[in-house]
């Protein structure tokens, strides 16, 4: 996923009006204000260095990062970006923990990803409705990044949710 960590940010060079903002906007997110940032440009312009940069100083911040990168592979499996957002927080929990993410529609969400059992919902706007639950209950314990790199591959249902 490219650099990450403290020396991310020091890669960067004249991007201070960037780095700025993306404060900026994870200050809003600590005081209750959701945010979303794109970064675009052409090829080579620093656009994945960018995203680490997002995501190291979200970490430093005290953040949730959980990350993905979208692929030509992924365009075409349903939720695999979603799935790759959101299975490490799944995989790398406590049982106890694990419950209160999965509480309530949270675990239709789960399903639709095949993470957890049962069968997946045949109903896309149900499987959305379980995503939204789940990364709303892991918001409860503390803030949250999602970082998607490379946003023109990722699939659709990932989209729509």
């Amino acid at each position: 996923m490219g650099a990450s960590g403290p020396a991310a940010a020091e890669v960067l060079l004249e991007r201070d009006a960037e780095l700025a903002r993306i404060g900026t906007l994870l200050d809003g997110v600590s005081t209750g204000a959701g945010s979303v940032m794109f970064v675009e440009g052409t090829a080579g312009v620093g656009k994945t260095a960018m995203l680490s940069a997002v995501r190291s100083r979200a970490d430093q911040s005290g953040f949730g990062v959980f990350h993905a990168r979208a692929s030509q592979f992924e365009s075409e499996m349903a939720f695999g970006v979603a799935r790759q957002l959101l299975e490490p927080m799944l995989r790398t929990t406590n049982s106890a923990r694990r419950r209160r993410l999965l509480d309530g529609p949270a675990r239709v969400g789960a399903q639709a990803l095949g993470l957890e059992t049962g069968a997946p919902p045949t109903d896309r706007f149900a499987a959305i409705h379980g995503l939204y639950w789940l990364c709303a209950n892991r918001a409860e314990r503390d803030r949250v990044v999602l970082a998607v790199d490379d946003v023109h591959w990722v699939d659709d249902s990932t989209l729509s949710w």
